[in-house]
Parts: structure tokens; C-alpha cells; sequence
């Protein structure tokens, strides 16, 4: 028991020096700058991000955009093939009755 009690009194009388703080300025300030820096260079990134996310957006919208485009042109351009369709039928048509009414006059005369 006695044993201990001089081991405990002998580690309280003992003064821990284990570590020493060292403060330079010089070496706080620089670490501050480079933590600046980066911050910024940082805060750089993501705007550069959000800007090509918007970009990409923009795209999307565009070549839905020219889908849609492209659709109602096809369209159209079917609606058109069929008047035209239309247009020499009906010319084809009014032949042939002027041919029927030309060959009927003919006969009945």
C-alpha cells in the first residue's frame, strides 16, 4: 500500500511538458489566405457547375423544342402531299368528263 502511495505522490509531483504551443503569425496567416483562396476557388466551381446544369437544361428544352418542330413540320408537309393528291385527282376527274362529254357530243351528233 505503501508502495502505491509513493507512486502516486510521485506522478502528481512531476509537471507534464509533454507539448508547447507555438503560435506564428507568419505560418497563421498564409494557412488563412490558403483557406481564402480555396473557399473562393470553391465557391467558383459551383457557379461554373450551375451554369453547365443550366446549359444542359436550356438543351433539353431546345431539342424538345425541335422535336416538336420536326413533328408538326412532317405534318404538314403530309397534309400538303394529300391536297396535292387531292388537287390532280380532281384534275383527272374533270379530264375524263370532259372527255366523256366531248366523246357523248361526238356520238350524238
Amino acid at each position: 500500500m505503501k508502495w502505491i502511495a509513493f507512486l502516486l505522490l510521485g506522478f502528481n509531483s512531476m509537471d507534464a511538458c509533454s507539448q508547447t504551443y507555438v503560435f506564428d503569425k507568419n505560418h497563421f496567416a498564409i494557412v488563412n489566405s490558403n483557406a481564402a483562396i480555396r473557399n473562393v476557388s470553391e465557391i467558383g466551381y459551383h457557379k461554373s457547375l450551375e451554369i453547365i446544369s443550366q446549359n444542359t437544361d436550356d438543351i433539353l428544352i431546345n431539342s424538345s423544342s425541335l422535336a416538336l418542330v420536326n413533328t408538326m413540320l412532317v405534318s404538314s408537309l403530309t397534309q400538303v402531299n394529300e391536297a396535292f393528291k387531292d388537287a390532280i385527282q380532281i384534275k383527272n376527274i374533270s379530264q375524263t368528263v370532259l372527255d366523256i362529254s366531248s366523246v357523248s357530243k361526238q356520238v350524238f351528233d
